[in-house]
């Protein structure tokens, strides 16, 4: 289970994150990591909808979801560009 995870997210994040460190500004930045995120789906359907099932059904031993965290590449990336765009005036 933990391989399939790996197998699936590690190159999803690596694809995804690499688009917005490129682009200029955090407009730009959000637009690309959107547009990378929908590309990645489009590429790669089996797997994700593999580790969607594997990320909604894994527990730990305490009951709680094993894969969930709020500190998650996914909202420390989108974070990261809002507040960019925020701090330079580009976002409210």
């Amino acid at each position: 289970m933990n391989e399939v995870v790996r197998e699936v997210y590690t190159p999803g994040a690596s694809y995804v994150q690499a688009r917005p460190d490129a682009a200029p500004t955090a407009t730009d930045a959000l637009h690309a990591y959107l547009e990378a995120c929908v590309e990645f789906v489009r590429e790669n359907p089996r797997g994700l909808a593999a580790l969607g099932e594997i990320i909604a059904g894994a527990r730990s031993t305490d009951g709680t979801h094993r894969y969930a965290s709020p500190d998650s590449a996914t909202v420390t990336s989108v974070e990261a560009i809002r507040r960019h765009g925020r701090d330079h005036g580009e976002f409210r």
